[in-house]
């Protein structure tokens, strides 16, 4: 995550901890390719909470967010996170989605999230739906923010998919589809099978 961030020209990044946390900055401490700054949570703020309490650190700018849970491989063209900077605009934006099509995903059996025609626009919720015929897509966690998500919206614990849903209904929630493979690597196993197929070529 931090490589294909430095590589889009990002040059400081947030990192929220909590579950071992001190690991994750013990694990940073020589790194320089970027500024790094550790926004610690003593109680878990969840995806939509943790975001919140390190808007501070974005001052009023739109910003990647990047789930630790998630890889990719880029595609043939541009890196997913340059298509993304290309493709926002805050004019009619909040929130841009990097999704990934269930054909793309290995050994992945989890639910759909979105359907999205064509290859960028405006996404539909899938409601969960599994393994349905037609464009289904999943949401791997990457995606560009724009502060102004958190207007009114106080400090505490809570999810981010809220959020997604509130957006959609405005009709400020576009989505871009990956070009490349993405793997989910939340557990031991996953992290196992991703590793063998990425040592397989």
């Amino acid at each position: 995550a931090l490589d294909a961030l430095q590589a889009s020209g990002v040059e400081e990044v947030v990192i929220n901890t909590h579950h071992l946390g001190q690991m994750i900055v013990d694990h940073l401490k020589d790194y320089r390719a970027m500024k790094v700054i550790f926004s610690p949570e003593e109680k878990l703020l969840e995806t939509g909470g943790g975001i919140r309490h390190a808007l501070h650190h974005f001052k009023g700018e739109p910003f990647f967010v990047l789930n630790g849970d998630a890889f990719w491989r880029e595609g043939a063209g541009q890196p997913a996170l340059s298509r993304m900077a290309a493709m926002w605009d805050g004019g009619k934006m909040d929130l841009l989605l990097l999704l990934h099509a269930m054909k793309d995903i290995p050994y992945y059996d989890g639910p759909a999230d979105y359907f999205l025609e064509g290859k960028s626009g405006q996404p539909n919720f899938a409601k969960g739906e599994k393994k349905y015929p037609g464009a289904h897509h999943v949401f791997g966690g990457t995606r560009i923010v724009h502060p102004r998500l958190f207007d009114g919206v106080a400090e505490g614990f809570f999810t981010f998919r809220d959020m997604m849903l509130e957006t959609e209904a405005r009709g400020r929630l576009y989505a871009l589809e990956h070009d490349g493979p993405w793997y989910h690597v939340g557990t031991p196993q996953e992290l196992e099978e991703t590793n063998k197929l990425l040592a397989g070529g």
